[in-house]
């Protein structure tokens, strides 16, 4: 009976949560959080997230453009 709990914690390889791939899922996560970030201040000030969005298009951050689309 204990073999078969440890069977079912098992996590498969190449699942989101298995640890090998933390760093990968964890960025991600913080990329789809920053685009509800965008999202949100396009609803506040859509310029502002117009002149973020276009920075971004410039190349001034490292990071990925969002995938949410500033209209």
């Amino acid at each position: 009976m204990n073999d078969d709990k440890q069977e079912d914690n098992r996590i498969e390889a190449g699942s989101a949560l298995d640890p090998a791939n933390f760093q990968t899922v964890l960025l991600i996560l913080l990329n789809r959080i920053y685009d509800v970030n965008l999202a949100f201040l396009a609803t506040v000030n859509p310029q502002k997230a117009e002149e973020l969005y276009a920075m971004h298009e410039a190349g001034a951050y490292v990071s990925p453009p969002p995938s949410i689309l500033v209209d």
